[in-house]
């Protein structure tokens, strides 16, 4: 069985340098890799999804200009559906560099022009639902005026809704009473983990984590505030680019497949650490594909 998924949010034109390390002010640096690829929360747990052998359609906003023709050629041959909702605005381009040994990044990119938060909504994706008939529907913190209606209606009609949110936003709390489960990073909200989970589970989100690197990663489920770990093994890292991203859409696709209920729910967060795992092994956001032979859900 083929598994469907939406997925709304930011896509980005990302430029990846591998170097050995930053470069001082006035200094040039000689870059030992580079890649390009779509980047963007939604638009690479869409990759994911697909990677796993899904169908994701992604909904978001590129520009008419060459990065965006290029960002819309990339994740399609990635088997993603790309449908852009016209936009006015350039497309996003992100600069990093990934620091050879740590695996740390340095990310220049230029404004999301009104992409993460436009105010009102959009009926945009509004017979999408319908037509798709999704088995999950994936938002992040982008296009929310396209994401917020698609979410309450997805609610309505029994769709799993999956929230991907790092640090919390002015128009997060419009996005929680739509949402099933939600996957934030520690900087979320200062304090640790309890703030976390008081805030997310008080609006009404039954499923959660909290996820913070190479950390365990903290999680409630089944609408018990009920917490538990889970240990993240440690391992070399190359290029942390993009690992919350395919966390969410390998879990994403656990969900089309499993379903809610706690016991599936803790297997797919520990497959969804696992294909994490794998994807900072190698350099770029999509090297780890090839590493994915022999690893099926």
């Amino acid at each position: 069985m083929c598994h469907t998924g939406v997925f709304v949010g930011l896509s980005t034109l990302d430029v990846i340098q591998l170097v050995d390390r930053l470069p001082g002010a006035n200094e040039k640096v000689v870059a030992l890799d580079m890649v390009t690829a779509a980047g963007g929360p939604a638009a690479n747990a869409a990759v994911a999804f697909a990677a796993l052998g899904g169908r994701p359609t992604l909904v978001t906003r590129v520009g008419n200009d060459p990065a965006g023709e290029l960002v819309i050629s990339e994740l399609t041959s990635r088997g993603v559906k790309v449908i852009n909702a016209s936009s006015d605005t350039p497309t996003v381009v992100a600069s990093i560099m990934v620091t050879a040994g740590t695996g740390e990044r340095a990310v220049v990119s230029a404004a999301d022009s009104g992409r993460s938060w436009r105010g009102g909504e959009s009926d945009f994706g509004g017979g999408l639902l319908d037509e798709i008939k999704p088995e999950v529907l994936v938002v992040d913190s982008y296009e929310t005026d396209i994401s917020i209606p698609m979410a309450r209606q997805a609610k309505q009609h029994g769709i799993p809704v999956l929230l991907d949110v790092g640090s919390k936003k002015a128009w997060t709390m419009a996005q929680l009473p739509h949402t099933d489960m939600a996957v934030v990073s520690s900087d979320y909200l200062p304090g640790g983990a309890m703030p976390i989970v008081e805030d997310l589970f008080g609006a009404g989100v039954p499923n959660g984590a909290i996820t913070a690197g190479a950390d365990p990663i903290i999680y409630w489920l089944g609408g018990k505030p009920r917490l538990y770990e889970l240990p993240v093994l440690p391992i070399e890292v190359v290029d942390t680019l993009g690992a919350g991203d395919f966390f969410h859409g390998v879990l994403a696709f656990f969900i089309a497949e499993a379903g809610l209920s706690k016991k599936n729910l803790e297997r797919g967060l520990l497959l969804a650490t696992s294909f994490a795992s794998i994807s900072v092994k190698s350099f770029g956001s999509r090297a780890w594909l090839r590493n994915l032979r022999g690893n099926k859900i």
